[in-house]
Formats: structure tokens, C-alpha cells, sequence
């Protein structure tokens, strides 16, 4: 369901820009994607289309959460915890995007209007931004996975996922990094159907699985201070 209502959302947004471009022929104006109008409208339909996808991987990490501890998900709940995920899945993800733009922006400027002319810096511009990529989905990936698995307010998750990558980086750069080869693994004929329905489901329930220990380690550890506390001013 979750891929299916990825396609749907994507081909809706498609249907939309098809109805604009509709619109602007009936009225005797041509397309032009430098317009700003145009530009607007594909601006528009993106973050609307990302809203979306953002509620779909929610219910998507919640569903492999349930079927962790043998609960069952119906399709009416994952649709209804979809939407209301939405919004805050949302606010991570503009945050990681907002982040990655000021990280690989000044690069992308420089190398359109600057550097293009010499050889070789496409290359290592190209490579910039496909590393500064991985790492800011990196940073960003256990905040959605709390928020989205855990139902954990927008500042609990990030300050919760930041927590856990200082305390166990190295595990999940792992583990993420067999999670974006799968990943890669859903673009490739005949793979895609091994990836979407066994290894997918394996990696995103393990990096479910090492947050949930970071979030119980965390809470004993707040409850411990705060007993300690307690008695201190006993």
C-alpha cells in the first residue's frame, strides 16, 4: 500500500501540472519552465507531493513497529496515522532539506555561473553533493524514525535522534549504509521486488529496533537522574 499510494500521490501531482500547463494553453500562453509562475507551480506541487510521502513513511515505520510486537495495522488506521503524522514528518524533512540546500547551494551557484569551464569540477562538485546528501538523510533519519515509530513530539524526536548517533554513530552508519544500498536496490528490475518485500523490510525494522533501545536507555537514564535528585534533597 505504501508503494501504491507513493505512485498515486506522484501521478496526482503530475495530473496537476498537467491541468496548469491545460489552463495556460487555453489562454494562449506557452509553457516555459523559467517562468515564475511555472516555477511557482512546480514549487507548489513538490512540497505538497512531500507532505504526503512524508505521512506514507510514517505509517510505513509504524507498520513495521506493529508487526515487530505482533500487532496488526488495518489499512484504515495506516491511512488515518499517515495524515496525522504528516505534519510533523514534514517539518523534519523541511528541516533536513533546508540544511542540505545551505550545504551544497553555494557549491551548485558556483560551479553553474563560476567553475563550469573547467574540467573535472563537475565531478568533484557531483560528488560533494551526493556525500553531503547521504549525510544530512544520515543525521536526519533517527528523528524520523522516532517520530514516525514512536509518536514522539517534533523537538523529543530530533533531540532523542541526535542523542543517538552521539552515542552509537558507528553502529548506524552502518546499518545505514546497508539501508541506502537496499534502497538503490528499488530502481533496479526483478532486485526491486527482493528489496521492497524482504531486505527493505529487514533494515528499516533493525534501525527501528537499535532506536528503540536508544530510547529506552535514554528514558532510564532520565529516570535514574531524577531518583538521584530526589534523594539528594531528601
Amino acid at each position: 500500500m505504501h508503494v501504491f499510494l507513493t505512485i498515486v500521490c506522484v501521478l496526482a501531482a503530475i495530473g496537476l501540472f498537467i491541468i496548469y500547463f491545460m489552463i495556460t494553453s487555453l489562454f494562449g500562453q506557452s509553457l516555459n519552465l523559467e517562468d515564475i509562475p511555472t516555477m511557482a507551480v512546480i514549487g507548489l506541487l513538490a512540497i505538497v507531493l512531500l507532505f504526503f510521502i512524508s505521512g506514507l513513511n510514517a505509517g510505513l515505520t509504524m507498520a513495521y513497529r506493529s508487526a515487530m510486537i505482533k500487532k496488526k495495522m488495518s489499512l484504515m488506521k495506516f491511512f488515518s496515522y499517515s495524515l496525522n503524522m504528516a505534519p510533523k514528518i514534514f517539518g523534519i524533512t523541511l528541516l533536513r532539506e533546508f540544511i542540505w540546500l545551505l550545504l551544497v547551494g553555494p557549491a551548485i551557484v558556483a560551479y553553474v555561473y563560476i567553475l563550469n569551464q573547467y574540467q573535472y569540477l563537475d565531478l568533484i562538485v557531483g560528488f560533494y553533493v551526493l556525500v553531503m546528501t547521504f549525510l544530512t538523510h544520515f543525521i536526519f533519519a533517527p528523528s524520523l524514525v522516532l517520530a514516525g515509530g514512536f509518536e514522539l513530539g517534533l523537538f523529543n524526536s530530533l533531540k532523542h535522534g541526535f542523542r543517538l548517533l552521539r552515542k552509537k554513530h558507528i553502529y548506524f552508519l552502518m546499518l545505514y549504509i546497508l539501508f541506502a544500498i537496499v534502497w538503490l536496490f528499488n530502481s533496479i528490475p526483478i532486485l526491486q521486488i527482493i528489496s521492497l518485500f524482504f531486505a527493505y523490510p529487514m533494515i528499516s525494522s533493525a534501525i527501528i529496533i537499535m532506536a528503540e533501545d536508544s530510547l529506552k536507555m535514554q528514558v532510564k537514564s532520565i529516570k535514574t537522574d531524577n531518583d538521584e535528585e530526589e534523594e539528594d534533597e531528601e
